[in-house]
């Protein structure tokens, strides 16, 4: 098993000195986050030499870009909105990330769940409901629009305990939605923050991981720490994606600090702790 980093701890650096700075560490798998596309797709523009010149960067160092971070936030909430005009802006700027990451050949688009904007008028049950069908159509839709595209999309669990948040939900969208380009993103993470066992939310999910956030907490706060700096059990998980039969590399999802020297120091600290955990010496 093999591993690699999201560009997020990079944020402070453009794209291509992000890849150069994790390549000089010996990081060979990245996801481009979402911190450094949202500067290159505005609206439903795209700067198509910003694009170009991170392949190029990507290429000529030798690093495989296997996924790469969808927009998310208030378009969360605008993907399940009831007003038409807003949902099709939303809907096509998502279609906009699945045709570049298509031509570039990057492969997954990771994106989070639809969600409702709760008003007074909802009750708890309605409002799990319309969060359901409202995720059921969004991934309908935009796995068959990857799947023209040859792209995979990764739903991936929620921080909020939500719709979304559990594997039953995730397994549910993929199953009923049919489609062989929708997969999940599983954050180990999100899942401990919202106290569920990470090892066994890797069994539950096996068979439809294509790709992962690596990354660790207090079990209280989404803290983005480095493996054994919070309290998941790690054994326990890299077992459990040994049992997986999971081949693809893991992701580190790892907090920047905003200053080179100090996260210079924590992808050196995640490696030397994720060698270890993969007994790479």
């Amino acid at each position: 098993m093999d591993y690699g980093f999201d560009t997020w701890i990079y944020s402070i650096l453009e794209a291509e000195k992000a890849l150069g700075r994790l390549s000089e560490k010996g990081v060979g798998f990245v996801e481009l986050s979402y911190e450094h596309l949202s500067k290159i797709f505005k609206d439903e523009t795209v700067d198509l030499k910003a694009l170009g010149s991170i392949k190029e960067a990507a290429d000529s160092l030798g690093i495989r870009i296997i996924q790469v971070h969808g927009p998310f936030g208030e378009i969360d909430l605008e993907l399940a909105s009831e007003d038409s005009s807003q949902r099709e802006r939303a809907l096509r700027k998502i279609f906009n990330w699945i045709k570049y990451v298509g031509e570039l050949e990057w492969g997954v688009l990771v994106l989070h769940t639809a969600r409702i904007r709760v008003s007074e008028e909802h009750d708890f049950q309605r409002l799990v409901e319309k969060t359901k069908l409202a995720n059921l159509r969004f991934f309908k839709e935009v796995s068959e629009y990857a799947s023209e595209h040859g792209v995979k999309i990764a739903v991936e669990n929620r921080l909020e305990s939500c719709y979304g948040s559990l594997p039953k939900d995730l397994l549910e969208l993929v199953k009923e939605t049919g489609s062989e380009s929708l997969g999940i993103c599983f954050d180990t993470g999100h899942a401990n923050v919202n106290r569920l066992s990470v090892s066994a939310m890797v069994e539950i999910l096996r068979g439809h991981l294509i790709a992962t956030h690596i990354h660790d907490n207090d079990g209280h706060h989404d803290q983005h720490l480095p493996p054994l700096m919070g309290s998941i059990d790690w054994d326990r998980v890299m077992n459990a994606f040994s049992r997986a039969g999971y081949g693809k590399p893991l992701i580190l999802e790892i907090h920047e600090h905003g200053r080179l020297d100090l996260d210079d120091n924590v992808v050196r600290a995640t490696r030397t702790l994720m060698n270890s955990l993969l007994g790479k010496g």
